[in-house]
This record gives structure tokens, sequence and C-alpha cells, in this order.
């Protein structure tokens, strides 16, 4: 079983933390979010991933290289033209008679696949949600089988939001319909929507499913982000070390073995990277990146990116790599 991991997309609202570093290797909870998905695809029995990559498109496959086995290829989308046209791009490294899954490069699951990947139609993920019009909805039938896609309702039609997994069972379908979508320029915000295809799927005949992810993490935004990191640092067993140097610690917190925390309070809800320093501080609900420093400080609810210099009371603040603040 083939995976493909689209991380090519511009992730504007996640600046200036995605100017020098693609969205899917920025921290949450100890390690970037391209770990944790791959890390379960693993586990789920993926041995193959495709990632569709755009700009630090060298950063992706250097990581992933590095960290992991499994056979991995790497193609380029020369432009920011949506989820479907990442998918189409990918297609010719793709078998069209051999079933595939899709994972959204920001979105973390908690759900075993492996019962999806042995079930006959494509199926999509979906999980209830409060509103609805920040995502794609699908609407089911009273047999379980998708009869509409729709992508950012303004009038509610649905609550099930697609979470970002989709189990491709006829790939040869997918791609005479994505390549329907963007010879006739179906575009939404100037991108061409993945939905849209599954869709014309759908009035072509194939049946589609859902099945439920509980364990859905977004990762497209700062908030969401922070909310990420104080869910998965909940499961991790961290165990303070040398690095803690007269200092109160509440957890969870991940803080990296080469960091230090010296007479500062760190917690709850805090992830910090290998070489920072955090002296005479407190750090609460916030992720702090690799080799920056901070003395002095109050913060909380932010996302300090990497050799960030940081001094004097602050409460939330959003610095990008290579930042410095005297308060």
């Amino acid at each position: 079983m083939r995976a493909l991991i689209p991380v090519g997309g511009e992730a504007s609202r996640l600046r200036p933390h995605t100017l020098l570093h693609p969205r899917a290797l920025l921290p949450v909870a100890g390690k970037p979010v391209l770990a944790h998905i791959v890390e379960r695809l693993i586990e789920d029995g993926i041995q193959e991933i495709l990632f569709v990559v755009g700009p630090g498109a060298e950063q992706i496959e250097r990581f992933v290289r590095r960290h992991f086995s499994i056979q991995a290829q790497f193609v380029r989308q020369e432009e920011p033209l949506g989820l479907g046209h990442a998918v189409y791009v990918a297609r010719q490294w793709l078998s069209a008679d051999q079933p595939f899954v899709i994972v959204l490069g920001d979105t973390i699951y908690d759900a075993d696949l492996k019962p999806v990947f042995e079930a006959p139609y494509t199926s999509i993920g979906i999980k209830e949600v409060e509103d609805p019009s920040h995502f794609g909805v699908a609407v089911i039938n009273e047999r379980g089988f998708i009869t509409r896609l729709v992508e950012k309702p303004q009038e509610p039609v649905s609550r099930l939001a697609l979470v970002g997994i989709y189990f491709i069972k006829n790939p040869a379908l997918l791609f005479n319909c994505l390549a329907e979508v963007i010879e006739q320029k179906i575009l939404v915000n100037n991108q061409y929507q993945l939905t849209d295809a599954l869709q014309r799927m759908i009035e072509k005949g194939e049946p589609i499913t859902a099945f439920n992810v509980e364990g859905w993490y977004d990762c497209d935004r700062p908030a969401n982000l922070l909310r990420t990191n104080q869910i998965l640092l909940q499961s991790l067993n961290w165990q303070p070390g040398d690095q803690i140097e007269e200092s109160t610690i509440v957890p969870p917190v991940f803080i990296h073995p080469e960091a230090r925390v010296i007479r500062s309070v760190v917690g709850p809800n805090v992830s910090i990277g290998a070489g920072t320093v955090v002296e005479r501080s407190i750090v609460q609900h916030s992720i702090v990146g690799q080799k920056a420093h901070l003395q002095h400080a109050l913060v909380e609810y932010s996302l300090i990116g990497d050799q960030v210099k940081l001094r004097g009371r602050l409460q939330r603040i959003n610095l990008g790599d290579f930042s410095e603040w005297v308060g």
C-alpha cells in the first residue's frame, strides 16, 4: 500500500514560521508534524510514501531520508494550485489499478486505518464538528454512502467535516475526474479542489463511504498548532533530566535533552526544542523552537521560532526564526 502526502502548500496562516520552514516541519509535542504522520502511517502498514513538495522541498527530503527507512519519492508541485492539482501532479508515480491513501501534510491523526485499507470502497475520513464552514463536508445517506461533498459550505448542509484522509480504491477514475476538473478550469479561490473530483466520482456511480476519525489534530494555524501540542503532550511520558536546574516543571511538557531550563517555571503544555535556554522565565501553553534564548520572560500561548532571542515581560507572541525582542 502506498501513501501520498501533499506538503507543498504556502501555509500563509502560519507565517512567519513558514517563511523559512515548510509547515510540515514545524514542531509539535517534541517532533515535526510530518514525523507524527509518517510514524502513524508506518504503524498502519504503509511502506512507500510519495511526497508532493513545493517550497522547502530540500528540507522535507533531507528530514525524511535522515529519520525514516521507508521507500520515499518526492514530486515537485511547481505552483500551489490546490490539493486536487497536487494529487494530479503525482499521478504518473501512482498506479491506476492499485489503491492508495492520501493524508494531508498538516493532519495528525489517531486512528487505525488497516480496516479501511481492507474495505471494498473508496472511503473518506470524517469527524462531526460544531462549525463546518471552515471545512469540506460530507452528506451521507441512510446506507452509509456519501451522496454529496461540499467545500466550506456557507449554508449548513452537514456537520461531518473531511479530516484530510482519503482512501482511494479506484485511482483510474479519480485521475480521470481530476483531469476533467483541470481541463475545465474548475477553480475555487484559484485552486483545484480534490472534493470536486471526488464529487464527480460519485456522480459517475462510484460508491464512496466514510469512516470516523475521532483523533484528528489540525495544524493549519497557530491556535490549532498549540491545541494539538496540548493534546499530544498528554500521551508523552517525558521525564526530567540534567537539563533542569532549580526549576519547576508543570506537566505535560516536552523539553529536549539538549535544552536547558534554569530557575524557571515551565508548563503546562510546553514543548522546547534542542539547544534552547530558558532562564529566569515563565513559559506556559507554548512551543519554543531550537537554539532560542529566553531570559526574564513571561510567555504564554505563543509560538517562538528557532534561534530567537527574547528578553523582557511579555504574554502572547508569535516570533519567527532569528528574531530578537528586548522588552
